[in-house]
């Protein structure tokens, strides 16, 4: 039986989280498979094989030195070799690493050591962390890449307010995530993987595995039954929109609702979920966070589906909403060209007036099919694949 540990920022939040949670739960149905978890952050999960390490403190004091410095991983040390000797008690077989940021591990500490085991290591990578100085996405930005010019990054997390050691910062984790170990990389989309060949990380082995979606779960039903249930009503046309952090301003949400303040038709609702809060217009309902089940009750119920974010990777909501037969809007950035070409979803200019033309051309159409998205995601995203590949990996790395 082969001990897995995975590693990740959080257990239950985020989409990092799920991935590595659709891992772990995976394994635990496979008898050939020992899996266990390790995460810094959110609230403790006292199930078996699950360890949460570090402290807010210690995370409050991680934080700070990136907000004011723009240094992440110097901080956790603590928390980071209490983590280590726990790695070293278990004695795993392979380690699968999915999010290294967050304020919770001292990465440069966790990577000398994993360098010096005589074990496989998989590393997931969710995002552009990896390939940057700081932030998680470079939105095309020269100088997040490769420390020249000026920085014109939207994207703001890990946010700091002082660059001054952006390079330092950038040749650093260069150094560390190059010469320390032999990860085995895997991206999800084809886009992240050809950002990786841009950089010093392209040494190493590489190989794409897209986010996996249950299409048991996330599919057509019955509109007017679930209307019904949700207390939504039968005469409107149905806008969903979905963030994990309504805050969050690269999920474009403001977009969102600036365009529906704009769109007068009283036929038409706005519909959303997410964490957090929105101020409240007359033509929108959010209804908070809501469980996956209800989500893709959501979906099917919608006559359309906006997906306005502005940096992503292979995002799930896409291919959730594909696979219930939603049509889509979504902003022209090369992840979502990427899933829905030109078959699946109509793009647009990432601005409210793409968003509002988006509207106007899907529920003016008298074609509501999705053009075969369910079939794209059944035969390339569904979740059964998903797992495949990702347990051919594990062999193969015996």
């Amino acid at each position: 039986m082969k001990k897995i540990l995975y590693i990740n920022t959080t257990f239950e939040i985020g989409g990092a989280a799920k991935t590595a949670r659709q891992l772990f739960d995976l394994c635990s149905s496979n008898s050939e498979y020992a899996p266990y978890f390790a995460y810094g952050r959110a609230n403790k999960n006292t199930s078996k094989n699950i360890k949460k390490f570090g402290t807010i403190v210690s995370q409050a004091f991680h934080l700070s030195i990136v907000r004011l410095l723009g240094l992440e991983g110097f901080g956790s040390k603590k928390a980071t070799k209490d983590l280590i000797q726990w790695i070293k008690k278990e004695n795993f077989d392979l380690i699968h690493i999915h999010n290294l940021h967050g304020y919770y591990l001292n990465f440069f500490s966790l990577i000398k050591f994993l360098g010096t085991l005589k074990i496989p290591i998989i590393w997931t990578l969710h995002d552009e962390w990896a390939l940057t100085g700081l932030p998680g996405f470079s939105t095309e930005c020269e100088h997040c890449l490769t420390g020249s010019g000026k920085c014109t990054n939207i994207y703001a997390y890990p946010k700091t307010y002082n660059k001054l050691f952006y390079n330092f910062m950038l040749k650093k984790k260069q150094a560390i995530l190059t010469n320390a170990w032999q990860p085995t990389l895997v991206c999800p989309s084809q886009w992240l993987a050809n950002r990786v060949d841009m950089t010093p990380l392209r040494k190493f082995r590489k190989h794409i595995i897209n986010t996996g979606i249950d299409t048991s779960l996330f599919k057509p039903r019955d509109k007017t039954k679930l209307r019904a249930k949700h207390n939504l009503p039968l005469d409107k046309k149905i806008v969903l929109f979905n963030s994990a952090n309504i805050k969050n301003k690269t999920k474009g949400i403001k977009h969102i609702l600036d365009a529906a303040k704009k769109i007068n038709d009283d036929k038409v609702l706005f519909v959303g979920t997410g964490k957090g809060n929105i101020n409240k217009l007359t033509n929108v309902k959010f209804l908070g966070y809501v469980d996956e089940t209800t989500l893709a009750e959501l979906y099917s119920l919608s006559d359309l589906y906006i997906f306005a974010s502005l940096a992503e990777n292979c995002p799930a909501a896409l291919l959730e909403a594909m696979a219930s037969e939603t049509p889509i809007v979504a902003f022209d950035i090369p992840p979502t060209r990427e899933i829905l070409g030109n078959k699946a979803g109509v793009l647009v200019e990432p601005t409210n007036t793409g968003i509002i033309k988006g509207i106007n051309k899907v529920l003016n159409s008298a074609d509501k099919s999705n053009n075969n998205s369910r079939d794209i995601v059944i035969n390339k995203y569904d979740i059964n694949i998903f797992y495949k590949r990702y347990l051919d990996l594990y062999e193969s790395q015996a």
